[in-house]
């Protein structure tokens, strides 16, 4: 079955009917839905009762009815009331002033031409209401009650995410069962401003326009939607308008050269799919994305800890729909590159099976993924959902890279081109914007792995070797804390901690402000000023690293 469409809510009137009955080969295309793993939901406004007495097997074919535009529940373990009825006493007002209603469980309908004398009865009453219209009829609910406020609750008893689920309709008061779905669908005979808000409109009305999407190419996994409702915004064009990266239905690449900001771009990127309420798996292998930690719903796992198997990493998506980061920054450079490649292939495996994780980010891609790597027979890029990061894109193979719907090139300083492959267009230039999470390049490679010897920091007092060296920055801090002020005073004199953070750990912006207390006042005498700067020394680096 294809990945991303797990639920499917319908309306009735205008919909899936003309009023009664849906037609056999309708019918018998909701069978097929169901009988393929999917969920139907029905979501009309009509009352319960109402609906059965032209539909009387409805519950056959849906696995939820939410009725009374959003304010009902009905399935196999009963009725739910999602919502207190509306007041008695507007009844009783309503019919002294002969208007012709219905009630429901919780709703009071009538048609549009008795609107203003509802509206005005529900004014001088006080009650907390509001009025909602479908074509020429009118519900009056509890204020908050809407199609979508009612699907919501019925995927979440179903366990599926609303961005599995997609939504289909024809009126105004479905803007809100679209909104409420990762894919709103509006069939030919829509309105027209809801054919605006959706990101498919069907050629053909009704009925027909749903059996032909229930069979057609987006659930058979043929054609990828990109939702123009979900959206990361990630920079600011030139004449700051919001540059947009569609959160669905694309697969997307970050390149540039090292230091450029591709993963500061990437981890921008998984911020807004996590604030958004998407599942994301991140896989690490240089500790880059481990603040996405924390961020709600976000677990970094790996590390100092021991990974999970492959087939634990794919349960951890089921059932809350959370994210994790998989810090593989520890492992041997092998080592890494397989045990990317088989969680790689477990999580496609649980993204077939349950539709989690929505996105997988591989950073550094063109090893698993490169001409000759490992992962790249079993990448399943029509799954979409893939953000590849690489500063080596033409050593993607070819299935990776003919995969990628959208670019964002990284040119440092902040600076960045967005452009679609395939396309005449030109890169259109922007700038990023600022992250919610700080974004520290290998952190925790640098924190704790061992860097071969020529790249460690060796301690000198008088020009001569203490014998004391630092091969990651745990290392550093705690030897800077303990070392006599004659070694900090020569140091800092030769700019020796500023340039190994500068040239080894790469962390530019560090190295500025540790250049900064290397060159600051000196006023203080000679022991006060050494113990000063190795204070100051050692807070930046635990605000950078130790306490992140």
């Amino acid at each position: 079955m294809p990945q991303r469409i797990r639920a499917i809510g319908i309306d009735f009137d205008g919909t899936l009917s003309d009023g009664g009955r849906p037609a056999t080969d309708t019918l018998q295309s909701l069978r097929e839905t169901r009988e393929s793993g999917r969920r139907l939901l029905l979501v009309t406004g009509r009352i319960l009762v109402e609906l059965r007495s032209v539909f009387h097997d409805v519950d056959v074919f849906f696995d939820t009815i939410v009725a009374e535009n959003g304010a009902l529940l009905a399935r196999k373990a009963g009725l739910r009331r999602l919502t207190r009825p509306i007041a008695l006493e507007l009844d009783e007002a309503l019919i002294h002033r002969n208007v012709q209603f219905r009630r429901g469980q919780v709703l009071i309908a009538s048609t549009a031409d008795f609107g203003h004398i509802v509206l005005e009865e529900i004014s001088r009453l006080g009650l907390d209401c509001q009025i909602i219209h479908n074509r020429n009829e009118i519900m009056v609910v509890p204020s908050g009650v809407t199609k979508g406020s009612g699907l919501a609750a019925a995927l979440a008893e179903l366990g599926v995410s609303p961005h599995n689920a997609a939504g289909l309709g024809d009126a105004e008061n479905d803007y809100t069962l679209l909104d409420a779905c990762e894919l709103g669908v509006a069939v030919a005979n829509a309105v027209p401003s809801l054919k605006d808000h959706a990101d498919l409109v069907l050629p053909e009305p009704g009925e027909c326009g749903v059996t032909g999407f229930l069979r057609g190419p987006v659930l058979r996994g043929e054609q990828a939607i990109e939702s123009k409702r979900w959206s990361v915004e990630i920079g600011r064009f030139p004449d700051d308008s919001p540059v947009y990266v569609p959160a669905s239905g694309l697969n997307v690449l970050f390149e540039g050269e090292t230091l450029t900001g591709k993963s500061f771009a990437a981890g921008l990127f998984a911020e807004g799919l996590l604030a958004l309420g998407y599942s994301i798996c991140v896989l690490d292998p240089e500790g880059d994305h481990r603040g996405l930690g924390g961020l709600h719903g976000c677990r970094v796992i790996g590390g100092n800890e021991p990974l999970p198997s492959p087939e634990q990493l794919a349960d951890l998506f089921q059932p809350t729909f959370g994210s994790v980061v998989v810090d593989l920054s520890l492992l041997p450079r092998q080592e890494r590159m397989k045990t990317s490649t088989r969680f790689l292939e477990a999580l496609q495996h649980q993204r077939e099976k349950s539709g989690f994780p929505h996105w997988i980010f591989v950073d550094e891609a063109h090893v698993p993924l490169g001409v000759e790597g490992p992962a790249c027979p079993l990448l399943r890029p029509e799954q979409k959902g893939f953000c590849l990061v690489t500063f080596q894109p033409d050593h993607l193979c070819a299935r990776a890279r003919d995969a990628v719907d959208l670019v964002v090139t990284a040119e440092g300083g902040g600076q960045a081109h967005l452009s679609r492959p395939g396309t005449k267009q030109a890169g259109q230039p922007f700038v990023f914007a600022e992250r919610l999470t700080r974004h520290v390049r290998h952190r925790h490679k640098y924190l704790h792995a061992a860097l071969p010897p020529k790249m460690r920091f060796y301690f000198c007092d008088l020009g001569r070797l203490t014998g004391r060296s630092a091969g990651n920055l745990e290392e550093f801090h705690q030897e800077l804390r303990s070392c006599t002020p004659a070694v900090v005073r020569q140091h800092m004199a030769r700019h020796d901690f500023s340039r190994w953070v500068r040239d080894v750990i790469q962390d530019a912006e560090l190295a500025g402000r540790l250049r900064a207390i290397e060159d600051g006042p000196q006023t203080d005498e000679a022991e006060c000023l050494v113990e000063r700067v190795r204070a100051e020394l050692l807070d930046e680096i635990e605000r950078r690293y130790l306490s992140a």
